[in-house]
């Protein structure tokens, strides 16, 4: 799905939500990210807090594989197996409406390549990026809270030397650059308590 139609989908979720019940904002919320385990065979939860004005977030992951659909050309050329073995990392946002807050976040992954079923890497890989979140609440006077995001996370480090992996596989030399979080979009459900 593209960036184009996600955007769309996000505005078109917040100005549906004016239809449900609105819950304060402020107060502790536990999510499951939704993409996780449907798309990447993985499982996310964040814990957030929010304040009248600050939002205080956390979110951890585990297992994540990337899906054929989802590789890039260096990955398919290379026949590699890429696992997100583990993501995690604080966020601090500041809430612009009553449900829409945008955060800066610090995020590690630790990143698990398997190439032609015969190489095998390890590596973290460091992002700081931007996400722009909105709360919805379908009952009025339930917790219930489903959270679309759109995040940017670029790259800024990695574990690897120069953010790049070399290696030789019969007789060819091949470079594998660290891996870019870029877009992530997603849609999370959990309880605000």
């Amino acid at each position: 799905m593209s960036y184009k139609v996600s955007l769309f989908i996000l505005f078109l979720l917040m100005n549906t939500s004016c239809l449900f019940g609105q819950q304060n904002r402020e107060g502790f919320a536990i999510v499951f990210g939704l993409s996780q385990p449907i798309i990447f065979d993985g499982f996310n939860l964040a814990i957030s807090h929010k304040t009248k004005k600050l939002t205080f977030e956390y979110s951890h992951g585990l297992g994540l594989k990337i899906p054929e659909s989802l590789k890039g050309d260096e990955l398919e050329s290379q026949s590699a197996d890429l696992e997100v073995v583990w993501t995690t990392g604080p966020g601090v946002g500041y809430n612009w409406f009553k449900n829409f807050d945008t955060r800066l976040e610090f995020k590690a992954h630790k990143n698990r390549v398997r190439f032609f079923d015969e190489i095998n890497t390890d590596y973290i890989t460091y992002n700081i990026g931007v996400g722009a979140y909105y709360r919805i609440f379908p009952f009025k006077k339930l917790g219930l809270v489903v959270e679309p995001s759109i995040r940017y996370w670029p790259l800024i480090g990695s574990t690897l030397e120069d953010d790049e992996f070399i290696y030789q596989f019969n007789g060819v030399n091949y470079t594998h650059v660290a891996e870019n979080q870029d877009f992530i979009i997603n849609v999370s459900i959990g309880w605000k308590f």
